[in-house]
């Protein structure tokens, strides 16, 4: 039989069928007249799996477990094996028993996608396995492309469109912004805008949260503190404001304030209108004593002077450091009798 043949074999404990063919067909399993089994396999004369036709396809299983290869569809899929359908009843592979890598060119449709490693940085991958989403402890990570990207988040509209909401940036993102200088890495930014516009990409678009929209408002964290920007130059807050420490407006890195509150610590706070390095430029300053409960108005135009209004009364003129040069004082007399000029009202009248 080294050229073909066929061969069956018969004993005792064995039997065999043996076809051997040489560069050609070695069987032909022809069934017609109807769909059906056209073979079968058995352990111990019980059926365990078939070979059926199914309307000029073919599929091999066994009972409700029967794959499918349609030339048709271009597909292969799961029937039972009187030819129905099985749709979502199968599961490919077993916890215990993975496969390893899938690849595919188009869609994966599912209604649940599990990542189920527990190692940092891996998880749900895209673009070459840089780009990640992965369950870590105290959180879930999102892992950026480069350092040119972020994640952004998109609001879909009314007429099913999609554009820019929420980004928070990459790790050049901050260098690009108009009214701040940083180089790449020196900030992080946090972008929140009106979901109107398309999504850009581009140094142009990297501060407006990807979006070619004109609103939009950062929040940046650098080394210094934390700024707020808004492209329409207005926040606004309903509600209190609980300031802890200082309070600047319209304040410019030069120390150029217009309005200033601070708070001192085991000391006086105050009010200030101008510049708080005083020297030349003029301010006022208003501020409450903590121990007296009195309070003061200073002004830098004139040093050394200030208008002290008494927490028991009266409103004092006061120099070089708090004597006093006038009193507006109602019947002080121990001050006129010290030689300070004393007036008070009476009837009516000043005296």
């Amino acid at each position: 039989m080294s050229n073909g043949g066929v061969e069956v074999g018969d004993g005792t404990n064995y039997g065999y069928l043996k076809v051997i063919s040489d560069d050609a067909i070695a069987g032909y399993f022809d069934r017609r007249n109807g769909n059906g089994t056209i073979l079968q396999f058995r352990e111990d004369d019980s059926p365990i799996g078939s070979l059926n036709i199914r309307s000029s396809t073919l599929q091999i299983g066994t009972g409700n477990t029967q794959l499918v290869f349609s030339d048709a569809d271009d597909a292969f899929f799961v029937r039972n094996e009187a030819g129905g359908n099985r749709n979502g009843s199968h599961d490919l592979g077993k916890d215990t028993v993975r496969f390893k890598d899938a690849y595919f060119t188009g869609k994966v449709n599912a209604s649940t996608l599990t990542a189920t490693n527990n190692t940092n940085s891996t998880g749900l991958s895209f673009r070459t396995g840089n780009e990640f989403i992965s369950g870590e402890g105290w959180c879930t990570a999102h892992g950026h492309y480069n350092y040119n990207d972020g994640t952004l988040f998109l609001n879909r509209n009314t007429q099913d469109g999609l554009h820019p909401v929420f980004h928070i940036g990459g790790y050049n993102n901050s260098s690009y912004h108009p009214s701040y200088s940083y180089n790449a890495g020196d900030a992080g930014m946090v972008t929140l805008t009106k979901p109107n516009a398309a999504k850009s990409e581009g140094s142009t678009y990297a501060y407006r949260g990807l979006s070619n929209t004109s609103d939009y408002s950062n929040w940046i964290k650098d080394s210094s503190g934390t700024r707020f920007f808004d492209s329409d130059g207005l926040h606004q807050f309903y509600g209190n404001v609980d300031v802890r420490q200082s309070l600047a407006v319209n304040s410019d890195k030069s120390g150029n304030e217009y309005l200033y509150l601070w708070q001192a610590v085991g000391g006086d706070g105050g009010l200030l209108f101008g510049d708080a390095t005083g020297g030349s430029r003029l301010n006022w300053q208003v501020v409450p004593s903590t121990s007296s409960r009195d309070l003061l108005f200073y002004s830098y135009g004139m040093p050394g002077h200030s208008v002290k209004f008494g927490a028991a009364g009266g409103i004092r003129s006061l120099t070089d450091g708090g004597t006093s040069s006038a009193f507006f004082l109602a019947g002080d007399t121990t001050a006129a009798a010290n030689g300070k000029v004393a007036m008070g009202l009476r009837d009516g009248m000043i005296q």
